[in-house]
């Protein structure tokens, strides 16, 4: 699952700026391109919150010496 996460997180790092080089280039406006940038962080972080789950403590085991 975390590799499913990852990948994810690292498709958006591409096509963010690939996106807002695209929304620049056809409107001719960096508020928009801003905007499309901003709904992807958005979208990444609401993903996170909501694709991570409950973080809890890893019951470490102790080693005996």
């Amino acid at each position: 699952m975390d590799q499913f996460q990852n990948g994810f997180g690292n498709l958006a790092g591409v096509l963010a700026p690939w996106l807002t080089g695209v929304v620049v280039d056809r409107t001719g406006r960096f508020y928009v391109a801003f905007l499309v940038a901003a709904c992807f962080a958005l979208g990444r972080s609401a993903d996170f919150v909501l694709g991570v789950g409950p973080i809890r403590e890893h019951p470490w085991k102790k080693r005996q010496s």
